[in-house]
This record gives structure tokens, C-alpha cells and sequence, in this order.
């Protein structure tokens, strides 16, 4: 054993042997700090598409929520309007009752799902990413107020309604009574939704300047209201 260390150190002497571990160690580090450098880039890249792509999605939904405010705005003054003619005993109503159309155009979550998906959310600024999850979760209560709104209109009897209208005959008790209660209720179920579009518009309008600020092209006066 002692012949053989012996040996070893004139072969190998310890300033070579020191030297060589040294260059080893050196270039394994070297190597694990260029793929975190490389990793923390892509990450960085991953970010700020993913960034763009939800600038881009929250422009567009700026706008449209800003169409869909106008309209069922009007929406609510002709709920309105209907329901005191109801009232009066008249069934002539605008044709934005008689054509309703609650949803219009669907808001857009495609980017913010995808990011979610693939794991992208978690590389976000913590508060960046809970505005964005907050919005979402306003974009699925006003799904689901949508969907009431389209079951109440359902109860409104516009066939009754249309045929005492076409035929200049007063419309039965009955159907005056139950398209009454529907457009009350769908009058307070479009309150809510309005308000919830409403809240919707500024959340996006607020997200728009933070994306701004971090450098991400977007037009923060995209949608706006008059």
C-alpha cells in the first residue's frame, strides 16, 4: 500500500492532481450555471409572451365588455319601458325583446387557460397573477349570470303576447301576469350583470396599465367608455 502511494506521487504529483480536480469541479459548475442562466432566460421569455398574448386578450375583452355594456344598458331601459306597458295592459314591445340576445359576443380566456395549463401562472409577479385569477372568477359569475338571464327569458310568453298584439286582442291575465314577473325578474338578473360587466371593464382597464408598466405593448385606452 505505502510502495503504491509512493509510486502515485511521483506519477501524479498533488499540485497536478489538485489542479486537474479543480479544472473537474470548475467545469461542472461552470456547466450548472450556464443551464440555470439558460433556464432563467427561457423562463424570462416564457413570461413575457405569455404576457403579450394576455395583453392581447385583455384589449380585445375591454372592448368587447364596452359593446356589451352599451347594449344591455339599452337593454335595461326597454325592460323598463316594457314592463309599465305590461302593466297598462299593452304587449307592444321593442324588437330588442322580441330578438333577445343577452351573451352577444363571449369574452375570450383562451391565453390566460393556456398559461394556466402549462404552468406559466406560477412564473408571474404573485400580484400580477391573483388580478388576473380574480378577473376569471368575475368572467365565471358572469357566465353563470347569463345563463339565468336566458332561463327567465324563457318564462316570458312571447308567443301570447305577439298574437294578442297581431290580432289587436287583449292579451289574457295569465300571460300579462307571467311576462310581467319575468321581465321583473330579468330586470334585476341584467342589474346584476351590468354591474358585474362593469366591474369586469375596470379590472381589464387596470390590468391593461399594469402590463403597460412592465413593459408590455398594450393600449390601455383600448375599450374604453364614453
Amino acid at each position: 500500500m505505502g510502495f503504491a502511494l509512493r509510486r502515485l506521487r511521483e506519477e501524479f504529483p498533488l499540485a497536478t492532481l489538485a489542479l486537474e480536480v479543480f479544472s473537474i469541479v470548475l467545469g461542472v459548475l461552470l456547466a450548472l450555471g450556464a443551464n440555470e442562466w439558460r433556464k432563467h432566460a427561457n423562463e424570462q421569455d416564457l413570461e413575457q409572451r405569455t404576457l403579450s398574448m394576455i395583453g392581447v386578450e385583455a384589449m380585445e375583452n375591454r372592448r368587447v365588455l364596452a359593446r356589451r355594456i352599451e347594449l344591455h344598458d339599452a337593454l335595461q331601459d326597454d325592460l323598463r319601458a316594457s314592463s309599465q306597458l305590461l302593466m297598462q295592459g299593452q304587449t307592444s314591445f321593442p324588437d330588442s325583446l322580441k330578438q333577445l340576445n343577452i351573451g352577444i359576443i363571449p369574452l375570450n380566456t383562451a391565453a390566460y387557460e393556456t398559461a394556466r395549463s402549462a404552468q406559466v401562472i406560477p412564473l408571474l409577479d404573485l400580484e400580477l397573477a391573483s388580478a388576473m385569477a380574480r378577473l376569471h372568477e368575475i368572467i365565471r359569475i358572469n357566465r353563470s349570470l347569463e345563463d339565468a338571464m336566458r332561463v327567465e327569458i324563457s318564462n316570458v310568453n312571447y308567443y301570447a303576447l305577439v298574437q294578442s298584439e297581431q290580432q289587436n286582442t287583449p292579451a289574457t291575465e295569465a300571460a300579462i301576469g307571467q311576462s310581467f314577473n319575468a321581465f321583473t325578474s330579468m330586470n334585476q338578473s341584467l342589474s346584476d350583470l351590468v354591474r358585474n360587466e362593469r366591474g369586469l371593464h375596470r379590472g381589464f382597464g387596470q390590468l391593461l396599465r399594469r402590463l403597460h408598466a412592465e413593459g408590455i405593448a398594450v393600449d390601455t385606452t383600448a375599450g374604453a367608455l364614453p
